[in-house]
């Protein structure tokens, strides 16, 4: 009787044991709505049943080319006999080494029938304890022939308990691609739903170290960054701050302290960031921002829109971040707004912007001798002063910017000093430096009272071609050179 019971027992739990090779491939099949390879299996008894799994494929290949969406070295999974007395399917521990992820961004949804995809709903009996991932990547493709994808290595993830209708506890360390550092974070995610997965609650804090800058061609630098998120999947806030001691722009090579604080909207589904505000500091200049990081339709990678605005910073210090010159050629007061859109295009980055704004510098002086003292010079010849002893002249400017492929086209430029106002327009080339600047400057006094001797006398016959009613001579004039070496004087032919 007993040795029949037995059999019977047997018998039955060979039958129904979950972790047989036909069932967990099953199982993982219906879970994932995919197809699933494995290439060794073998089932564990003890100290607890369960089974490993080695060279696991899912899903297949988008087009035959490209690698499998997923693959894992080993899988490994523990259950515990007292389990199986309870209704569902209760797994205690899974570990999966080596698992790679291969995300083409470029696909569109309708082609991507064979990649996994998690299904089940809240009645779903199966629940996993723990969750951990060693060893991982996700790479991420941006075409069938991307020649620098993506690559995120993932340390470790840790997740658990994942049950339907539950929140699940989560940490992950792991590289991030560009820039390039470490990211680390902690928090809980759930419960999943699994019909609109934006809505899945998520919350928890991060931090991303030495993240190098130099990824990107354009600057340079260490981040650092910390903050804390809250919301769902799609939808999430994220508040925090960032360091960069010292930032750059490779071009000008001049590093400076660069901290900001931001506060975020992320799609965690799509990835597109809603800026809603960021404020960043550096030298004696504070810069507020808004804006997004979104892709388009019928583009890959991320396209950048800021709408920036400063209030009484300092022109040396935005001059000091792009320009070669040191010291900065121009010291004072600054105030401007500007639209800057910044393509995911392969080309530098000053190519790539799009800026469009104004500005507004007040009691700017020189620092170089030599226009400092050039500018005195106009200044006493427009008030028909001679041999002033020596000052320093301030100047106040502003104008209308409009950027593209690095070159800058000035309108609305409006140039005072004592004496003189200039109105020009013209364009600056940022990857050259060349100024080309035409337009009219205004006097307190005649042409013949800007100078004196001959000169003086000459220029008497030549007054009422410039001379304009309550008013002194109006003449044309240009500003060219470069910004290191700027050359300021009278046009060849008077402004008609």
């Amino acid at each position: 009787m007993v040795f029949a019971a037995i059999v019977v027992g047997f018998f039955v739990f060979s039958r129904y044991w979950p972790f047989r090779r036909e069932a967990v491939i099953q199982a993982l099949e219906c879970g994932l709505s995919t197809k699933v390879e494995v290439g060794k299996f073998r089932e564990t008894f003890f100290p607890r049943p369960g089974c490993v799994l080695d060279q696991v494929v899912f899903g297949s290949s988008l087009d035959g080319k490209m690698p499998p969406p997923v693959t894992i070295q080993q899988l490994a999974i523990k259950a515990s006999y007292l389990s199986f007395l309870r209704p569902g399917t209760q797994i205690s521990f899974i570990r999966a080494r080596g698992l790679q992820l291969f995300v083409p961004t470029y696909a569109h949804p309708t082609q991507l029938k064979g990649f996994p995809r998690v299904t089940g709903g809240r009645d779903s009996k199966f629940s996993i304890d723990r969750l951990l991932l060693e060893n991982s990547s996700i790479t991420v493709v941006s075409g069938p022939k991307d020649p620098d994808p993506l690559i995120f290595g993932i340390a470790l993830a840790d997740l658990g308990p994942l049950a339907s209708g539950r929140a699940a506890n989560f940490r992950l360390r792991m590289t991030n691609a560009q820039p390039n550092g470490e990211i680390q974070c902690a928090g809980k995610i759930g419960p999943w739903n699994s019909k609109v997965p934006g809505q899945t609650p998520l919350s928890g804090e991060f931090s991303f170290q030495r993240a190098d800058l130099s990824t990107f061609k354009d600057i340079a630098g260490i981040l650092s960054a910390r903050g804390a998120f809250r919301g769902r999947l799609g939808d999430v806030a994220v508040k925090g701050s960032s360091d960069i001691p010292d930032f750059e722009v490779t071009r000008t090579r001049h590093p400076v302290h660069l901290e900001t604080a931001f506060d975020a909207t992320v799609d965690g589904i799509h990835g597109d960031t809603v800026l809603n505000s960021v404020n960043a500091h550096f030298g004696g200049t504070a810069v507020a921002a808004e804006g997004t990081i979104s892709g388009g339709k019928d583009t890959t990678g991320k396209t950048v829109s800021l709408s920036m605005s400063v209030r009484n910073g300092r022109v040396q210090d935005l001059l000091h971040m792009f320009t070669k010159a040191d010291p900065p050629a121009l010291t004072g007061p600054i105030s401007l707004t500007a639209k800057a859109v910044l393509p995911p295009e392969p080309r530098a980055f000053i190519q790539r912007l799009l800026l469009d704004g104004s500005f507004t510098i007040q009691q700017a002086k020189f620092t170089t001798p030599q226009t400092q003292e050039n500018v005195k010079t106009l200044s006493e010849r427009a008030r028909g002063i001679k041999d002033d002893p020596p000052e320093r002249i301030a100047s106040d400017a502003r104008a209308t910017i409009s950027m593209r492929d690095g070159l800058a086209r000035i309108s609305k430029l409006s140039f005072h000093v004592p004496g003189a106002h200039a109105n020009m327009a013209g364009t600056y080339n940022l990857l050259t430096e060349r100024i080309d600047l035409l337009g009219t400057l205004q006097m307190e006094v005649d042409l013949s009272r800007s100078t004196k001797g001959l000169k003086s006398a000459l220029l008497k016959f030549v007054d009422p071609l410039f001379h304009r009613k309550h008013a002194g001579a109006i003449v044309p004039v240009k500003l060219d050179g470069t910004y290191s070496h700027p050359s300021f004087g009278f046009a060849l032919t008077p402004k008609k």
